[in-house]
This record gives structure tokens, C-alpha cells and sequence, in this order.
């Protein structure tokens, strides 16, 4: 189906002034110079006599995934910055042409795993990860996969990052649609309405980036973002520190036509919050 753009986040045209220009420019640079950096501490390390071989090949995973993050949040940096593009725009389609983003530019521009423009190459979570996902313990990960915990008898996988620090549940419209992601337990069945639905608040944001990282990956219900939350020390990764809005995190639970449930992981507070407001979202997904 077609979603109809917002104008309030349409693409932007780069013809931002020189200024900003460089200052994008300069945060790329610094990007990749924090890149070599890690790359630099991974060799060494790896070098290291110290440590059981176990406790080598965990840190050379966890290194490798690291390099993995870095390079694709330069990637993002120089879509978001150079290339204009939005969250709801940025593409993570693989090269075999699966988990495309329907809000894509299709001239590829705001592609991550483009060659000639995001540049980053497919690891992590945005492959199957190479180990069982049953066996991990709570905290465990595999391949940027961390087992998170169980939740309505379910076993639920995060990513070791956030995928957005500021996105809103909707399409930023003050319209405020009543929706039919009304569950508190299943964010799946909750973010696969969204897609759905052809209300006025259409593209839903924070479930479409979900969305965008593979077909298994949903926006978590309001029972799921607590599992998060409960199991926050073992996961990582997560903001609970600073100014109030930057620690809250969307659920894919509709509590009314205006708001959305989210969490404080700082507070430890569930609320509603109106649905066109930008909070950050930790994505989820079953075995």
C-alpha cells in the first residue's frame, strides 16, 4: 500500500548553506576517526596474551560487533546529514533486494547498504545471527541479537542499541487517529496493524523503522518495553540518564486516540503520551 508523505518530515532538498554543510562534514570525519580508533583497540587487543581463549573470542565478538555499529551509524550520520534523509526514510534493504522500506526514496539515496551512498555492509542484526537464540541466557547475544526475556510465554530479542533517539509514534499529525493497536501484551500483532491501517496519521514511524529492519522485528507493546526495562543492566545500551524526554522509549500499545504508552527508564514510570511527540525506540523480536 501507499502511505501518503508528511509534510511536516518530507524529504529535504540539500541545499542547506556551507555552514551546515561543514558541520556535517566534520562530524562524518570525526565518525571515522572514532571507527579506526576501535579498530586500532581491537587489534591490540586481540594481540593481548592475557585472558582464557573463551574470554578472547567473547571479546573479539563483542569488538567485531562494535566495528559493526560504528560503521553503520556512520552510515546513518552521512544519510541524516549529506543525504537528508529521515527515519522514515532510511532504507536497510539487503542486497538480495529483502527488508526494503516502502518510504524509501527509490533512487536509493537514503539506502544504508548502498554502496554509493550509505556504504555500510550488512552484519549484525541485519543478518540471521549464526548461533542458536534458544540457548542464550538473559543478556546473552549473538551476532548484535541479546536475548531480553520472556514475556507472555514468549522469548523476546532486542538489539544492543537504540535505532532511534527521537522519532514520533505517528507521522508527527496532530490528527491523532484511534488505532487498532490497542494490545498491551502483543507488539507484533500491534505493529502489523499499523502498517495496515489507512488512517490520516499514516506513515506510523516508530513501527515502520521497526519494520525496517527485517520482517521479524516489531515495536514492542507496552508489556514488552517493560521486559526492556526490567532486564536494562543485562541488555545495555539503553538512555537512562539526562534530561527527562531522552530517557523515554515508545511502546507499540495505543492507549487512546491521542496517546501511546511509554516508558521513563530512567523514572521507571509508564504513561501515556501524545502520539506526535519524538521519543526513542529499542525494537524487538521473537525466536
Amino acid at each position: 500500500m501507499k502511505y501518503p508523505r508528511n509534510p511536516k518530515i518530507c524529504y529535504k532538498e540539500i541545499s542547506h548553506n556551507k555552514h551546515e554543510s561543514g558541520n556535517i562534514l566534520f562530524l562524518i570525519l570525526i565518525a571515522v576517526i572514532l571507527f579506526a580508533a576501535l579498530s586500532f583497540a581491537v587489534t591490540y587487543s586481540s594481540n593481548s596474551s592475557f585472558g582464557t581463549t573463551e574470554g578472547e573470542n567473547q571479546k573479539m565478538s563483542q569488538a567485531v560487533l562494535n566495528n559493526c555499529e560504528t560503521a553503520i551509524n556512520i552510515a546513518l550520520l552521512r544519510l541524516r546529514g549529506t543525504g537528508g534523509c529521515d527515519d522514515s526514510e532510511l532504507n536497510y534493504e539487503l542486497p538480495d533486494g529483502t527488508n526494503a522500506n516502502p518510504q524509501a526514496p527509490a533512487d536509493g539515496h537514503c539506502n544504508v547498504f548502498h554502496p554509493l551512498y550509505g556504504g555500510a555492509t550488512p552484519c549484525g542484526a541485519y543478518t540471521e545471527p549464526g548461533c542458536d537464540l534458544t540457548a542464550l541466557p538473559v543478556g546473552g547475544s549473538c551476532d548484535g541479537v541479546v536475548y531480553a526475556g520472556e514475556s507472555s510465554g514468549k522469548r523476546i530479542y532486542t538489539a544492543t542499541a537504540d535505532h532511534s533517539n527521537g522519532i514520533t509514534w505517528n507521522n508527527a499529525s496532530m490528527s491523532l487517529d484511534d488505532t487498532p493497536a490497542d494490545s498491551t501484551s502483543d507488539g507484533k500483532t500491534n505493529t502489523s496493524a499499523l502498517s495496515l491501517f489507512a488512517g490520516t496519521d499514516v506513515p506510523y514511524l516508530a513501527a515502520q523503522l521497526c519494520l525496517a529492519q527485517g520482517s521479524k522485528w516489531y515495536l514492542p507493546s507496552r508489556d514488552e518495553l517493560l521486559l526492556l526495562y526490567a532486564n536494562k543492566a543485562s541488555i545495555g545500551g539503553f538512555s537512562d540518564t539526562g534530561p527527562a524526554d531522552s530517557m523515554v522509549y515508545w511502546s507499540s500499545s495505543e492507549e487512546d486516540s491521542y496517546n501511546a504508552f511509554t516508558h521513563n527508564f530512567g523514572s521507571n514510570v509508564t504513561q501515556g503520551r501524545r502520539k506526535d511527540l519524538a521519543f526513542s525506540i529499542r525494537c524487538v523480536r521473537q525466536d
